[in-house]
């Protein structure tokens, strides 16, 4: 990456190694870029399109893939979360990051339904194993599913002592698959509501809205598509700048 040419070589020992390498010093900070990035003469908002590199993006704006390394210095969102991904690739990091049924309920599950335990139908006998719970969201995740798990029979779990705690039909609001699954609620202006009352049961209205897994992502990976960029009436300044400033 012709980023790292700029920073100077130094010597150091790794471990117990008796003889020192030389690698390149990027531990030297330049402030050349802050110095400048909110010079508003300087640079100007770029929206990145789906499926664009920043060497693609480097290449459309300054005829050359090389000024790439740019974009994440100017930007402090893509350093730290990445560059966009695409639909594509959206969809599919969602179904990774959310792996596993979900069912949501109506009823507190603070006490009830604990991890490592196994669901069992009351009706077909298809069990899960419970491998996470979200009591704000009152969600039940589910892994090694045998038979069909659905929302027209009741749950219950064995518990230490040999009880049994159990949820009826009627007290489950859906199984779905992680992604498709509810991150949170908003009011009609946006706003996260909770919909849990000091009882411990879920109340939903026709006016709260469900924000999905994939929607929240595909929110954040939204606000990566607008980023600054130099102009390329000073991109050769900046980078001759940035370039002398890590070498001094």
């Amino acid at each position: 990456m012709d980023y790292f040419k700029f920073f100077p070589e130094t010597s150091y020992k790794f471990g117990n190694e008796s003889t020192p390498d030389v690698f390149r010093n990027i531990s030297i900070y330049a402030d050349v870029i802050d110095q400048v990035k909110d010079n508003l003469t300087v640079y100007e908002n770029y929206n990145i399109l789906d499926g664009e590199r920043p060497d693609n993006v480097s290449q459309k704006i300054y005829d050359t893939p090389q000024y790439y390394w740019t974009f994440y210095l100017l930007n402090d969102n893509i350093r730290e979360k990445g560059w966009p991904l695409t639909q594509k690739r959206l969809f599919e990091f969602a179904k990774e990051k959310y792996p596993n049924k979900i069912l949501s309920t109506t009823v507190d599950i603070s006490k009830i339904f604990k991890v490592g335990q196994t669901l069992t139908g009351t009706s077909n006998a298809a069990t899960a194993k419970v491998i996470h719970r979200d009591t704000d969201l009152l969600q039940i995740h589910l892994t090694d599913i045998s038979g069909n798990i659905t929302t027209t029979q009741g749950y219950q779990t064995t518990n230490d002592d040999g009880t049994l705690s159990s949820i009826s039909a009627s007290e489950i609001r859906g199984i779905s698959d992680g992604h498709d699954a509810v991150h949170h609620y908003e009011d009609t202006a946006g706003n996260v509501i909770d919909l849990i009352d000091p009882a411990g049961t879920f109340n939903e209205s026709v006016t709260d809205v469900q924000v999905t897994n994939l929607e929240n992502l595909a929110r954040i990976n939204n606000t990566l598509k607008t980023i600054r960029v130099f102009k390329p009436s000073s991109i050769s300044q900046v980078v001759d700048g940035f370039r002398k400033a890590v070498k001094n």
